[in-house]
């Protein structure tokens, strides 16, 4: 009796589990033109910032007039998603958002920046992108700014903040000596770290990080002592790259020191193509969680086999690593139908539930089992902390919706996509013009709370 009882509640449990997470509700924020917003939590407060890009002039939620090409947009907004205010920041070329943190009641926004003196940027551009620092209050208005490059090009710069208050900034470079960069480069492009001062973005320390071949940065986590970076790198020893790797380009971590010195470095794939697009990674627990994209079979020191129905070099999965601080592989897992999958992000709701966002162009084959709704859908898969699948789903109108950036209560995920879908699928809001942020809440308390199929792969 006993056990037909224990049978009974799983099986409840799974009926339960099996239906998708509900959407709480859904808002569409943009102009004209097209927006990408991502949202960032405001400590000690109930308002949200949202920062990106936006190339529209005055329309839809947009009330400043465009600076350039494209620029950088911030947004507040209070608990019932009510914008606050809104502000355009950029010159008179191209301003393009690449990440954003608040620190000791500071706003620090960089960006890829080819302007010159116009708009609110007050400095020359070095040549081609450089990385444009804006420090802001949480009104939004400019205390100081700062840019970092060569004369070539400076690009995908993500920011954290080190034990000493001082600003650590990672981005891909192409450039030798020349602006404030003050090592020539060693591949095609590589890794430059900066360490700088938090009252006025000065340099107080640099490195190049690469190989002689093609090295391109993703995001980095500081881990006490050591420095974190996620990478895609090119096959090859050269450089400071000891590991030879396996496919065309895999996954590249590198563990360095405060001094920005490399201490530690290995490659993760398979035969063909790793991180692609996207790639991100978080500390959970002293293991380090990946999620990448990947062309590869099982090969290399790829485990997880492809569900591509194409050729293993043409498309992608969604690929997850789990990896302890000495480098070595726990475990892997892939996810994928039959068309492009790209892991876009990973995020811990709690020990032991991890959100996976990616861009999903596949129909409900392979391992997918959500539906499609247009070209690209916004695909979430939650899993435990042994990979195994807790649920999935995904997000979209008959267009393009890309990406999903979030942050999360206990009980639910807050998504900020790039959406140029109207009313269609499971959008019900429309579209201002070209692309916009697309908000959303997702329930997922049944899925992020419940212990009692944890690794049961369903």
């Amino acid at each position: 009796m006993k056990t037909i009882l224990i049978i009974l509640a799983s099986l409840f449990t799974f009926l339960t589990l099996a239906q998708n997470p509900p959407t709480l509700w859904q808002k569409n924020i943009g102009g004209s033109g097209n927006e990408g917003l991502f949202p960032l939590k405001i400590p000690n407060s109930t308002d949200y910032f949202l920062i990106g890009y936006s190339d529209s002039d005055i329309s839809g939620d947009k009330t400043e007039i465009s600076r350039g090409f494209t620029d950088i947009w911030i947004l507040r907004l209070d608990q019932t998603h009510t914008i606050l205010w809104d502000k355009t920041i950029g010159g008179d070329g191209f301003e393009w958002f690449e990440d954003a943190k608040i620190y000791n009641d500071t706003l620090y926004v960089i960006a890829r920046s080819n302007s010159n003196i116009s708009g609110e940027k007050t400095m020359m551009s070095f040549g081609g992108y450089d990385n444009w620092l804006i420090s802001l209050d949480l009104s939004g208005n400019i205390l100081w700014q700062n840019q970092y490059g060569g004369s070539n090009n400076e690009s995908k710069a993500k920011i954290v903040f080190n034990a000493n208050n001082n600003l650590i900034i990672g981005s891909t470079s192409d450039s030798n000596i020349s602006g404030n960069k003050t090592e020539n480069s060693i591949g095609q492009s590589d890794i430059w770290m900066l360490e700088c001062n938090t009252s006025d973005g000065s340099i107080i320390n640099q490195n190049t990080i690469g190989s002689s071949n093609k090295d391109d940065f993703k995001n980095l986590i500081i881990d006490n002592n050591f420095i974190h970076l996620l990478c895609q790198s090119e096959v090859g020893i050269s450089g400071d790259k000891t590991d030879v790797g396996y496919g065309s380009f895999d996954v590249w971590l590198i563990k360095i020191d405060l001094n920005l010195n490399v201490l530690q470095d290995k490659c993760f794939g398979g035969t063909g193509d790793e991180n692609n697009l996207g790639g991100s990674f978080i500390l959970n627990n002293n293991f380090l969680y990946i999620v990448a994209s990947s062309s590869s079979i099982a090969s290399g020191n790829k485990t997880a086999p492809y569900w591509d129905s194409y050729d293993a070099f043409d498309r992608n999965d969604v690929w997850i690593l789990k990896i302890d601080n000495n480098y070595s592989l726990i475990w892997d897992k892939s996810f994928g139908g039959n068309a492009d999958d790209y892991g876009v992000s990973i995020h811990s709701q709690t020990q032991n539930r991890f959100v996976i966002s990616s861009n999903s162009e596949s129909i409900n084959n392979g391992n997918k089992t959500a539906p499609k709704y247009g070209n690209f859908d916004v695909w979430l898969i939650i899993v435990d902390s042994l990979g195994a699948e807790i649920v999935q789903e995904s997000y979209g109108g008959t267009l393009n919706d890309y990406g999903g950036t979030y942050f999360s209560s206990p009980n639910s995920i807050y998504f900020s996509s790039f959406s140029n879908s109207g009313i269609s699928g499971n959008k019900t809001v429309p579209t201002n013009g070209g692309s916009d942020a697309w908000l959303m809440e997702i329930d997922a308390s049944g899925f992020l709370n419940t212990e009692s199929i944890e690794g049961v792969n369903r």
